[in-house]
């Protein structure tokens, strides 16, 4: 596999110092690669008696394995975002804050999924491909007021939001690649045959508005509540047009209530206690043209998913405010999941209950005047509560590690060098809901080496994986993507 990528970012700012100022930036990134579906699972139907321990497993094979064809596979990304930031100071206390953003990315690439041919380990080379077009156009105004109502100090801000986005995929089909040995992949296979569109296509317009408040009420020197409410409007239309020109358009509005609260208790200058409460929403209609068509159809008419959120937390900063702690206990419930009846995959409906829970602790600052740290670990207690499916009832939620950690510390030597090291650690997780394939845990370690020069110049080495461990980084459901292996950045930094 292959990324390659360059782009660049401006910015201009007029009326600095000012009471009204004006921001105009805008990025370009391009992108030439060769993707990576990465390694297949073993699925249960192969019998190869070399395979049949490993089933539902990661396939028994070196992670740097390409299964891809070269002479085929492809991916091309080109994105613009143009930002325009319209500040205004009224007074000290009064503040009007406006954004708008135009952002257009287009994708086209081919892609290899490997997938088993048959019991043995013969391998076919499945055609993926995504010829896709996104634009957005949004605009946000926020007005932030200061006042005193009597002995309380209320930080207001109240806003509008509008959206108005684009996508576009187009469909094409092309003749089957040569298989290839799930042991022994030659990624320099030719491919003879062609790839051509067939007229299938999906469209998705969205037009999103939302209007909300939001207040912070100081009662006191130890005493905050928080809280706010948010409206949004969404009205989608979708089309999917198959390859034979049959059209199925479809339109759906939906409206949506959520809020927040949170009550904070400060019992010293370095420290806080709080307790917040919030929901969300989750709209049939958030993917776009991402899925299947299939997909998209059988969903479209299912209400927002609901979620509700929990958490009780802490911070306090240490060593004369150089060090921050955090804690917290959270909890998270998606009320109404959006689950399918596996003997009708086509049926959905709004009856699932998820919850996640746990606790997170972090560590971020500066030890002594040579020595910064930033440290975590988060843990994750999931179930799947109620669905449609019973095979996942009693099941953890799908890509839920239980136990993650990462640490990173960085050491200020004489001479202007630097050294750091850290470490990251994920726990293992299941590919789905039914908890049919397992990613295993793992462990990476990192270091780095640097050199300040003078005021103006720096210079970094970093190792990535020292111990180039094979791990899974992502997990799909008939294929995984390994992480990166051992590699090697070198970095010079210039100021001027």
């Amino acid at each position: 596999m292959e990324n390659e990528r360059w782009g660049a970012a401006a910015s201009l700012v007029f009326g600095l110092g000012t009471d009204t100022r004006l921001s105009l930036n805008y990025l370009y990134l391009e992108q030439h690669n060769v993707p990576d579906y990465g390694i297949p699972w073993i699925p249960e139907t192969v019998t190869d008696p070399r395979l049949t321990k490993y089933h539902n497993k990661a396939a028994p094979v070196s992670y740097s394995n390409f299964y891809g064809i070269l002479d085929r596979d492809y991916e091309d990304i080109v994105t613009h975002i143009a930002t325009a930031i319209l500040e205004h100071d009224f007074s000290a206390n009064l503040k009007l804050r406006n954004v708008t953003r135009a952002g257009l990315t287009t994708r086209d690439s081919v892609t290899t999924a490997p997938r088993f041919a048959g019991t043995g380990s013969t391998l076919n080379r499945q055609f993926q491909s995504r010829d896709q077009e996104d634009g957005i156009l949004s605009n946000q105004t926020n007005l932030i007021a200061e006042f005193d109502t009597g002995a309380l100090k209320h930080t207001l801000t109240t806003g509008v939001e509008f959206s108005w986005e684009q996508s576009e995929n187009k469909a094409r089909v092309a003749d089957a690649a040569p298989q290839t040995d799930l042991f022994h992949p030659n990624a320099l296979d030719p491919y003879t045959g062609t790839i051509r569109y067939n007229g299938a296509r999906q469209e998705a317009d969205v037009f999103s508005a939302a209007v909300y408040l939001f207040d912070k009420v100081e009662l006191g020197e130890h005493w905050e509540i928080n809280g706010g409410l948010r409206y949004d409007y969404i009205d989608t239309d979708y089309t999917s047009v198959d390859d034979h020109g049959s059209s199925t358009d479809l339109n759906r509005e939906d409206n949506l209530l959520s809020w927040r609260a949170a009550l904070v208790f400060k019992p010293a200058d370095n420290g806080s206690v709080y307790f917040a409460y919030g929901t969300s929403f989750n709209p049939a209609t958030e993917l776009l043209v991402s899925s299947s068509a299939s997909s998209i159809i059988n969903q479209f008419d299912t209400d927002p998913e609901e979620n509700r959120s929990y958490e009780l937390g802490t911070k306090w900063d240490l060593l004369d405010e150089k060090l921050s702690f955090t804690a917290a206990l959270f909890r998270t419930e998606k009320s109404n999941a959006r689950t399918a009846d596996p003997a009708d995959p086509t049926a959905f409906e709004l009856s699932g209950e998820q919850v996640v829970q746990g606790f997170e602790v972090g560590f971020a600052g500066t030890i002594t005047d040579n020595w910064r740290i930033f440290a975590g670990y988060t843990y994750l207690d999931s179930e799947i509560e109620e669905s449609l499916n019973p095979e996942e009832v009693g099941k953890h939620v799908s890509n839920t590690p239980e136990h993650s950690f990462n640490l990173w510390t960085v050491y200020d030597l004489p001479a202007g060098f630097q050294i750091g090291a850290g470490a990251q650690f994920v726990d293992s997780r299941f590919n789905n809901n039914i908890n049919q394939r397992l990613a295993p845990s793992y462990w990476v370690f990192d270091a780095m080496v640097g050199y300040k020069v003078n005021e103006n110049v720096s210079l970094r080495v970093n190792f990535y994986n020292l111990a180039d461990e094979e791990y899974i980084d992502r997990v799909g459901g008939g294929h995984f993507v390994p992480g990166a292996g051992r590699s090697v950045a070198v970095s010079a930094a210039i100021k001027f």
